[in-house]
């Protein structure tokens, strides 16, 4: 029996305001939540090759972002991004009992040293590098499911 192996990415983290340490008022949180959630779907419905969903899985998380930040957080962050995934069909639930996590990373990104004005984010120069298009374009979250086999 071949293992089924699923690589979903999204080309953003969980937003600030949908994350752990998070004061966004519920009408913001709702909104992006929404939002998320129809992307993952679509993402994984892109992605899905089979009709029936994985039963068990391990699932695993790298982030790529400029700036640390805690790894709590952004796993909080994600609730909406597996309930999307969870409705493309991909796995079945998210219960612990169908459900273990695997490898969950952080790589921090280097910061931009100089780009020409082209592709800065802020315009004029190149005063800010966290905001260069060519480092933003590397900022990802990777959600990698694994089919697994428990014994219980």
């Amino acid at each position: 029996m071949n293992t089924r192996t699923y690589t979903l990415t999204f080309y953003d983290i969980p937003p600030s305001e949908i994350r752990g340490n998070s004061r966004a008022i519920h009408p913001v949180k709702r909104k992006i939540n929404r939002e998320r959630r129809d992307v993952a779907r679509m993402i994984g419905l892109d992605a899905k090759d089979k009709d029936e969903p994985i039963n068990k899985v391990e699932v695993s998380y790298y982030f790529y972002h400029i700036r640390e930040i805690d790894l709590d957080n952004l796993i909080i962050g994600m609730k909406s991004t597996m309930d999307g995934i969870i409705d493309s069909g991909i796995m079945l639930d998210d219960k612990p009992s169908l459900m273990e996590y695997g490898k969950i990373k952080f790589y921090k990104l280097k910061m931009c040293t100089g780009c020409n004005k082209e592709t800065s984010y802020m315009g004029d120069s190149h005063k800010n590098p966290k905001y260069c298009l060519k480092k933003r374009k590397e900022i990802k979250t990777i959600v990698e499911l694994k089919e697994i086999t428990w014994n219980t």
